[in-house]
């Protein structure tokens, strides 16, 4: 049996200058590390670029362009505030396999706002 493995990405379209690239960002993110860097490979993202590599946030940013082929290749679109609740319920999901793990998420105060309105 085949397993499928979802790759998402958000439209959090933040606009900010990134390196000598000026332009509106949102995330690249899958179900699995491994995933998410095959993926991000087909579309032409380099492995190094990875944010916050084997944590529950772990996200490429994309420009609108490459957020584009992303969807092109197969990507899952979601909203930013979902994309927060998923990374939300990654955390979660780690502090009852692993006590102790406090788990740091950038997103963690949108999501759990949107969170809290569910």
């Amino acid at each position: 049996m085949e397993s499928f493995v979802t790759v998402y990405v958000d439209d959090a379209r933040i606009a900010a200058r990134v390196g000598g690239l000026r332009g509106c960002w949102s995330h690249l993110f899958a179900d699995s590390s491994d995933e998410l860097l095959l993926f991000a490979a087909s579309i032409g993202l380099a492995g190094e670029w990875l944010q916050c590599g084997g944590e529950p946030e772990e996200h490429f940013d994309v420009t609108e362009r490459v957020r584009r082929a992303a969807l092109q290749a197969g990507a899952v679109p979601i909203s930013a505030v979902d994309a927060g609740l998923l990374v939300l319920r990654r955390v979660t999901a780690l502090r009852m396999l692993r006590p102790g793990f406090a788990g740091q998420v950038g997103m963690t105060s949108q999501a759990e706002s949107a969170y809290s309105l569910m």
